[in-house]
């Protein structure tokens, strides 16, 4: 299973088609395949959003096409009600080396490695507490 990172500018959200359905744009190199998990990270917010794969053999919607990219529908799994900031990331003594925060969130997707997964879950899982079981349990990888 992959995992992903979407990056959107703040007071925008993911988007979604005429039909009200919500697609991603993934880059090509590292396909998205059907179940895998995108965090979305919301600029001046954090990480805020948890989303699953649930197709990707649809259309390839045009902002995807220009930029080269594959389209697949996603599926909101969740929303975290205490996001992970930027700051939080850069000073926490592991995460700080996470891509995403070297990179200062720009760019549209990063794959997540392995190594930095169970990091951002164990931080998510600690910011929130009450997490919903429902999103928890995709952080420790069952259906």
């Amino acid at each position: 299973m992959n995992h992903f990172l979407g990056v959107v500018s703040r007071g925008r959200r993911v988007s979604v088609d005429e039909f009200g359905k919500n697609y991603w744009c993934f880059y090509r190199k590292t396909p998205a395949n059907k179940n895998d998990l995108l965090l979305i990270y919301t600029a001046g917010i954090g990480i805020d959003q948890l989303y699953a794969v649930s197709q990707t053999e649809v259309e390839t919607r045009l902002e995807c096409k220009l930029r080269n990219m594959q389209t697949a529908e996603i599926s909101l799994i969740g929303r975290f009600a205490k996001p992970i900031t930027y700051n939080e990331l850069a000073e926490d003594d592991e995460l700080s080396y996470f891509p995403p925060v070297k990179r200062r969130f720009q760019m549209t997707t990063f794959t997540i490695e392995d190594e930095f997964w169970p990091l951002l879950t164990k931080f998510l899982i600690k910011q929130n507490p009450g997490l919903n079981k429902s999103i928890a349990r995709h952080f420790k990888g069952k259906k």
